[in-house]
Formats: C-alpha cells, sequence, structure tokens
C-alpha cells in the first residue's frame, strides 16, 4: 500500500499535540509538508516531527505539493478558503 501523502495548514496546539504526531504514527501516511502564516511555528512543528517542506502561503504549497489528503488546522473563520482551494 503506497502511503498517503499529507499537508498540514496551520501549526498552532491543536496539530502539535493531535494531526501531526497521530498522523507521524500511522504506518500508512507521509507526513510532507505543513503550512503557516507564522514562519517560526511551522518551522517549530516541522523540527518536531521532521516535515521536510514548509510554506507561509498554502496555495503555494498546493500548487507545488502532490497531497492525497490535507488537514486544515486554522481558526475556524478562516476553514472554506483553504478547504475549498485544497478540494
Amino acid at each position: 500500500m503506497e502511503k498517503i501523502k499529507l499537508g498540514i495548514i496551520g501549526s498552532g496546539s491543536i496539530v502539535k499535540y493531535r494531526h501531526a504526531p497521530e498522523a507521524k504514527m500511522n504506518p500508512h501516511v507521509d507526513l510532507v509538508a505543513i503550512c503557516s502564516d507564522k514562519i517560526e511555528n511551522a518551522q517549530k512543528v516541522a523540527e518536531m516531527f521532521g516535515i521536510e517542506k514548509i510554506y507561509t502561503d498554502y496555495n503555494e504549497m498546493l500548487a507545488k505539493e502532490e497531497l492525497d489528503a490535507v488537514v486544515v488546522a486554522t481558526p475556524n473563520y478562516l476553514h472554506a478558503d483553504a478547504t475549498i482551494k485544497a478540494l
């Protein structure tokens, strides 16, 4: 079985304590990219979980990475645009 290539949009607590660790524990998931407008937070999460690609613009991440799935972990009022573009 091929691994699912996963990208995460957002770098807050829910990413650090739930989404990223759970993705890394899943043998069927390859956590390949993270995006946050707060580059320092994205770098910290990337370092914690061995994520190689870091972006500050999810449009760029979605265009450059061949992702199978995306976690949208931004504040609720920002979900719609990122989710629609990820689809």
